[in-house]
């Protein structure tokens, strides 16, 4: 059974379809990039799968059950999200982690709790931040901790629009690094809408190519071709190979 299974799903905003029939599947372990031109639909496929949109027609399952009828802390406990642009709060580092282990919440943050937020920071080395007020922090340090939130869901899906689009090359080959390794170590499925063809060549196992609303391509390594970068982008481009791995030039 994949963790994810998105069956014909159309949406439609006014009279303008913006997803056109699209179906695939993820499975656990995989890790998607989604790729396409601005308009293409990327955005409005993720907030689809989050729950912020609901499709016009067509189902999305997660883990074999019906999106529609996965309620808020249920669906907390399955999709965690990592949106573009985030606000930092007059909260410390920590205490914003932990905001992410509501959904595992009863009464109260238990011992439980605290240990997944040390084991979170340690992670993502944010040691040294844990006790400082988030909106202190460069765009870098602020995302690996909006970052860090999402994953102290322990999400079995994690959603990320764009998420190193404000970062430097450092930052951005670090977040997505990260994120990488979590989507192995955990085996959850992470989906990543990015503009950045070679960030997504070095760290994505799959990837999904939207045009118009609808899918170009979907697949492996082998589905990023010449020729798709012209339909789906536009541009015309030179594949290479180095080290073993492609590169877009």
């Amino acid at each position: 059974m994949s963790l994810i299974s998105v069956k014909n799903i159309s949406f439609k905003y006014e009279k303008e379809n913006i997803l056109d029939d699209l179906s695939f599947d993820i499975e656990y372990g995989n890790f998607i990039s989604l790729l396409g031109i601005n308009g293409s639909g990327k955005s409005t496929l993720l907030k689809n799968i989050n729950k912020i949109l609901k499709p016009s027609s067509g189902k999305i399952y997660v883990n074999g059950k019906e999106l529609s009828s996965i309620k808020g802390r249920e669906l907390a406990k399955n999709i965690s999200t990592v949106n573009q642009y985030n606000d930092a709060l007059r909260n410390t580092v920590y205490d914003m982690i932990l905001v992410g282990r509501v959904p595992h919440m009863q009464n109260g943050a238990s011992k439980e709790d605290y240990k997944k937020v040390e084991q979170i920071i340690q992670k993502l080395e944010l040691e040294k931040y844990a006790l400082r007020n988030a909106n202190t922090l460069s765009g870098g340090e602020f995302q690996k901790v909006v970052l860090a939130r999402a994953l102290a869901q322990e999400p079995k899906v994690l959603l990320l629009d764009e998420p190193t689009s404000n970062l430097d090359i450092k930052n951005q080959i670090e977040v997505m690094r990260l994120v990488s390794d979590y989507c192995k170590e955990k085996k959850i499925a992470v989906i990543v809408s990015i503009h950045d063809l070679n960030l997504a060549l070095q760290f994505a196992d799959k990837f999904l190519l939207l045009k118009k609303g609808k899918i170009y391509d979907y697949g492996g390594i082998e589905v990023i071709t010449n020729k798709a970068i012209v339909d789906v982008y536009g541009i015309e481009t030179q594949i290479i190979n180095h080290n073993n791995r492609k590169l877009v030039v």
